[in-house]
């Protein structure tokens, strides 16, 4: 885990400023004291003399609180050096700043929805559930903390960053965060739909369906089908590298059946394990098709394209058994000189919620 520096004592500079923030404000109440003696009172039953006196001391009063109160209790403020300012939210371990930090970067979501998968502004995870003490919000954005993921539980209010420099608390047992600018507050609000682990404005989704080869009554297609074109498209303006082959053949799987590619339901991207430079593109690929979304469901983006396999370099994942994950191919092609994506007929046919 990251560290930010732990907050260096105030220094004579500090210290220095303080004082001349307490002699002002010595002088401000002074001012208010002496206006409040001899600002003219309504003639009532006598007791302007007593009205006078009261608001002199009630003044008085609330310069020695002011002068007495060390600056912390005033203003929970980070040491220098401490907040950056490219990031609109900082958390950190300790209160005030202090201890080991996570940052959320300027553009983008600033969602998260589970904090043991807290995605730093470098894009690693971090497991971070319930154990942040403060935070600092950048001056016009805002932030809501939940004790559940994907925002359920009990819920703060939303809060705003007013100062740079000034942190705030966070409530014990932080598990999910949203954040929002201050010009659209009612992104913050959203909570979770009880039970169900979604919120109220998310777009229902696809559940994970797979069909098999010749479970749709006809044979070959003659071509890829739509949906298969629009993802090539995409693989390609995305990533710039390899070639993507449509791989439309007809050719029976067994008996009267063809495969997917015959029936214009699947892919081919042409890259080489063995060279560093496509592996880690069709690493990237693979991560993309299978990424959940920003509030938390799994594998949503396959979900709403209507993916039902992804199979490289010796790795399978299929809708039908989503819960195991990627997992090792046994059998047959281990894949490694090309990305093979196959979707299910409404996923071809460009039906499914990504398209529309």
């Amino acid at each position: 885990m990251r560290s930010g520096r732990p907050g260096e004592p105030r220094g004579s500079r500090t210290s220095s400023l303080e004082a001349q923030n307490r002699i002002h404000a010595l002088a401000r109440f002074a001012f208010v004291g002496y206006e409040s003696v001899n600002r003219p009172f309504p003639a009532t039953d006598g007791h302007g003399l007593t009205l006078k006196r009261t608001a002199f001391l009630l003044t008085l009063a609330g310069a020695l609180l002011v002068l007495g109160a060390p600056a912390s209790a005033r203003a929970a403020e980070c040491a220098d050096g401490v907040r950056k300012s490219d990031v609109r939210i900082q958390l950190w371990k300790e209160p005030h700043c202090q201890g080991a930090w996570i940052e959320v970067p300027f553009g983008g979501d600033g969602d998260r929805p589970d904090f043991r998968r807290f995605r730093h502004s470098d894009g690693d995870l971090y497991d971070v559930d319930d154990n942040r003490a403060s935070a600092v919000v950048a001056v016009g954005h805002c932030v809501r903390f939940f004790t559940d993921p994907n925002y359920g539980g009990q819920a703060t209010r939303v809060r705003c960053g007013r100062r740079a420099d000034r942190s705030m608390s966070m409530p014990e047992g932080v598990s999910s965060m949203r954040a929002c600018p201050r010009v659209a507050l009612t992104l913050c609000r959203r909570h979770a739909v009880a039970g169900s682990g979604e919120v109220p404005s998310a777009r229902s989704i696809e559940y994970f369906h797979f069909d098999r080869p010749g479970s749709y009554p006809g044979s070959c297609t003659g071509a890829a089908l739509p949906g298969v074109i629009r993802l090539a498209k995409l693989i390609e303006e995305r990533w710039h590298s390899g070639s993507v082959r449509l791989g439309y053949a007809c050719v029976e799987k067994r008996p009267g059946v063809v495969d997917v590619h015959g029936e214009g339901r699947a892919l081919d991207w042409a890259l080489d394990a063995d060279s560093a430079h496509d592996l880690a593109i069709g690493n990237a690929v693979v991560e993309w098709v299978l990424a959940d979304d920003r509030n938390g469901r799994p594998y949503a983006r396959a979900r709403r394209m209507g993916i039902q396999e992804v199979a490289w370099n010796g790795r399978v994942w299929t809708s039908s058994r989503w819960k195991e994950g990627l997992r090792t191919i046994q059998h047959g092609d281990r894949r490694t000189d090309w990305v093979h994506i196959a979707l299910t007929w409404a996923g071809a046919r460009v039906q499914t919620s990504y398209w529309h």
